[in-house]
């Protein structure tokens, strides 16, 4: 009997130091995306916001000071958060023992996960402003372009960066349940991170739909990218393999890119889609085949 406890007690110390050393791999990753997270967004500040707030103050605007609101929203203030939320993780790191606690420091953030909810809910008008400017505003274009090719943001585009705080509460509702997967359920931080994983979930779940919608007008936005020619003129042909279709289109006409939003679960859903431009041969929008389809 006495060998038979031994084992078990060995098995039990085991099976808690396994668990520990995955947890700490965890929370080693948090700090590290953390760490990755905040960064980004100094670097979205200090490259573009900071550059079109003091052209504002010395009256020499690239956009106005509305624009700059719509564009950036509260992403001083969610740095700001995230500087302070970023020290209280490594610190916590710093004297971690098996009896240490994390889910507390996300209980007293939460409070401030309204920001994102207006952040979230601006996204959208963000993005498309955004589209705007590049396209009809010279000196914001040529300073875009000088910001992406700025080696601080890895030739990353404003939109890569804005995108970020859209990203990040998810992100923190996998980690914690991760980390609550391997805590055992009498380690006194078990309750709460069970409580902060639901709650960072229900929020998750609230910004959802805002979510969905952005990334659908991104999509819409992309395939603008590839469909936009400044010249009348010219012949595009949707390909879609399998059913062929082909669209004629002449400087008469033009997309409304809103009404492709509903064709997104059908490409989706399409194994291949490719787009053809056909150029050749294209007079006054008139083709081989008279400008139908075939």
């Amino acid at each position: 009997m006495k060998k038979a406890g031994s084992y078990n007690n060995l098995r039990k110390t085991l099976l808690s130091e396994t668990h520990e050393t995955e947890k700490m791999k965890i929370l080693k990753e948090l700090l590290s995306t953390e760490e990755t997270y905040v960064r980004s967004l100094d670097t979205c500040i200090v490259v573009w916001l900071d550059p079109l707030d003091a052209r504002l103050k010395d009256k020499r605007p690239i956009i106005s000071q509305d624009e700059i609101k719509v564009i950036f929203a509260s992403i001083k203030t969610i740095f700001m958060f995230h500087t302070v939320l970023l020290g209280d993780i490594k610190s916590r790191l710093e004297q971690w023992n098996c009896f240490s606690c994390i889910a507390d420091i996300f209980l007293g953030f939460l409070h401030y996960l309204k920001v994102y909810k207006l952040y979230v809910q601006n996204y959208t008008d963000a993005l498309k402003l955004l589209s705007h400017l590049r396209k009809k505003n010279p000196s914001f274009q040529a300073f875009d372009n000088e910001c992406v090719n700025d080696p601080r943001t890895g030739k990353q585009t404003l939109s890569s960066f804005l995108i970020l705080p859209v990203q990040r509460i998810p992100r923190y509702a996998l980690l914690l349940s991760d980390i609550l997967k391997e805590t055992a359920d009498d380690h006194p931080d078990y309750k709460n991170l069970k409580d902060a994983v639901n709650r960072i979930q229900e929020t998750t779940q609230m910004l959802d739909d805002k979510m969905e919608e952005a990334n659908q007008f991104k999509r819409v936005l992309q395939l603008d990218e590839n469909l936009y020619w400044p010249d009348s003129d010219v012949r595009k042909a949707l390909n879609l393999r399998g059913k062929h279709t082909r669209q004629m289109i002449n400087e008469e006409t033009k997309i409304s890119f809103a009404t492709l939003l509903p064709c997104f679960s059908l490409f989706s859903n399409l194994k291949s889609l490719s787009l053809e431009f056909d150029l050749e041969g294209v007079e006054g929008g008139e083709g081989e085949g008279g400008g139908g389809g075939e």
